[in-house]
């Protein structure tokens, strides 16, 4: 039993005090032996000779257990602003040399010392202030951005030739801004007038003179400064971007606004204004005018029947990409404009969506490559673009006037090359209806297997019809083309005559007294549609394919002149 113990009735016996007082002992002996050796007390110990002596008597010596070789002990970590700044500007191996790295952080009124104290470490000093970029402006962008760190290096071109000033070098700079649409934001405002697109990470841009560049990926925005004209810029920019990881966006709006300004007013358009600048559509604002521009934007890609219900369909055949929707107002009229920016992926997609809602009977602008006005709404496409600027209902004629305006400014952003679709020329100009030629991305003639055909308009004597074209990869598609078109034709009208001939074939067919012709040559397939007559169907299907024909031996060139050669 518990009670019945020894050590739980009155005084302890003579066992449990020795070995009770034994214990104590130890521990005191282990304490004192700590103190005299572990040198808490080490300086009052050797001062004292009975203590000392006690210490040698131990004879516990002072040296560490293990002590590592000098050649094996680690330099300390560098912080980690470096380590980030090694990774985003590491050493590049072959044509660039990296001179230095450096960081400094954001800090509202000190980034400017901070600034000059990384471009001292860096000893990148240029002869004249013209070769670098406006440190004020750069200063003052990254902290209205609220961006977070800078990370720069100086690199050389081993390979490059020597400039006036030494060998060539360029200056990089990484913006952390702290989120994708900052850094789009940043590479915004940086952007100068005279620059133009470079398919550069999530995108950018490059000027010659002086050479530099900028492009945006994730949350960083990077710019690259030569100290001379050249491409020396951008092949450095292209092996910066390499480490990068590209996201971010696409944002709904054209310009992100810097840290605490929530909204753009007349004064200060939430977009910037053309200033010859071309490239992505842009919300871009009038000159000249005290229009707003739009402050919110609206995005639409999966969810276009949000927005357009009712036409969806038609833009999804034609491979719609997204749409951007934003209001113009004019204060003082209290106008409102809504205006449409479709992306339709490629500029023949804009061109066929354009011609398919256009009518015959309109007034002509010279806005983009083609464009109208209906009552206060203008159309046009550019490029890969369709816009639609929709004007008051009640609009009078200085309200068309401004939506002209509004559609001229957002023209002049679009970058376009103007170069004419190949069908423009190969289709025959004769009895050609004008502003009939039209695309068909997709199910052309009711056919889902013919996609991507031009096609127009013509009329001859009094009598009407049409000529089409498709292009395909090559001979074996276009007959492949015209097998399928024959097919589907025997199925449901009837065929008048099939014949075949070098290098093609020609198929005639009517259906309540309407006839058509269709045929392959090269890598061609095309045709005439809907007409009354036979005799000029076929004479004018031959004539159409002796065109090609020449086409394809290099006889005539896509703008109808001869030519030496041609591409099929």
């Amino acid at each position: 039993m518990l009670v019945s113990r020894k050590y739980m009735r009155g005084k302890p016996g003579v066992t449990e005090r020795i070995v009770g007082a034994c214990i104590l002992g130890l521990l005191a002996m282990i304490v004192g032996t700590f103190l005299l050796t572990g040198g808490l007390f080490s300086d009052t110990v050797n001062r004292i000779s009975i203590l000392r002596g006690v210490k040698d008597f131990v004879g516990i010596s002072e040296r560490p257990l293990f002590e590592a070789a000098p050649e094996h002990i680690k330099l300390a970590a560098p912080p980690r602003e470096m380590r980030v700044a090694d990774s985003m500007l590491p050493e590049l191996s072959g044509r660039w040399q990296r001179l230095g790295v450096t960081a400094f952080p954001v800090r509202r009124g000190q980034t400017r010392a901070l600034a000059v104290k990384a471009a001292q470490s860096l000893s990148c000093e240029r002869q004249t202030s013209d070769e670098r970029p406006p440190a004020e402006e750069l200063i003052n962008a990254l902290e209205s951005f609220d961006a977070r760190w800078v990370y720069q290096a100086l690199y050389q071109d081993r390979e490059g030739d020597a400039t006036a000033h030494g060998e060539y070098q360029a200056l990089v700079t990484v913006v952390d801004a702290g989120e994708p649409a900052a850094a789009f934001g940043l590479w915004r405002t940086r952007e100068p007038d005279a620059a133009t697109p470079m398919e550069l990470g999530c995108g950018g841009w490059i000027v010659d003179a002086p050479a530099r560049c900028g492009f945006r990926a994730g949350r960083y925005y990077t710019e690259v400064q030569g100290s001379a004209p050249g491409g020396g810029a951008a092949a450095l920019a292209r092996a910066i971007a390499g480490v990068q990881l590209v996201y971010g966006g696409p944002f709904p709006a054209e310009s992100v606004p810097p840290a605490g300004q929530a909204s753009a007013t007349a004064d200060a358009p939430a977009t910037r204004p053309a200033a010859g600048t071309a490239g992505r559509a842009r919300f871009a604002a009038v000159p000249g005018s005290d229009l707003v521009t739009p402050t919110t934007l609206e995005r639409y890609t999966d969810n276009l029947y949000e927005k357009i219900n009712g036409k969806e369909a038609m833009f999804r055949a034609y491979l719609f990409v997204e749409l951007r929707f934003g209001r113009y107002l004019d204060p003082r009229r209290q106008e409102a404009y809504d205006v449409y920016l479709f992306d339709m992926g490629e500029p023949v997609n804009a061109f066929g969506i354009y011609m398919a809602e256009r009518s015959r009977e309109v007034e002509v602008l010279q806005i983009g490559r083609d464009a109208y006005i209906s009552g206060t709404n203008v159309y046009f496409f550019k490029n890969k673009y369709y816009v639609n600027v929709l004007g008051p209902v009640q609009g009078d004629e200085r309200a068309a006037e401004t939506a002209k305006r509004i559609a001229a400014a957002i023209a002049e952003t679009i970058a376009d090359s103007g170069e004419r679709f190949w069908a423009q020329d190969l289709l025959p100009a004769q009895d050609r209806v004008a502003h009939s030629l039209s695309y068909l991305a997709s199910s052309a003639m009711g056919y889902d297997f013919l996609n991507r055909m031009f096609q127009a308009g013509y009329e001859t004597s009094g009598t009407s019809y049409q000529m089409y074209l498709i292009k395909a990869a090559d001979a074996q598609g276009a007959r492949e083309l015209f097998n399928k078109f024959a097919e589907a034709t025997a199925r449901y009208d009837k065929v008048v005559s099939r014949e075949a001939y070098e290098g093609g074939a020609m198929l005639v067919s009517e259906s309540l007294g309407v006839y058509g012709v269709a045929f392959h040559a090269g890598r061609f397939f095309g045709g005439v549609a809907e007409c009354e007559d036979q005799a000029l169907a076929v004479k004018r299907a031959n004539e159409l394919r002796d065109r090609l024909g020449r086409a394809i031996h290099g006889k005539i060139n896509h703008q109808g002149t001869k030519a030496p050669s041609a591409k099929n």
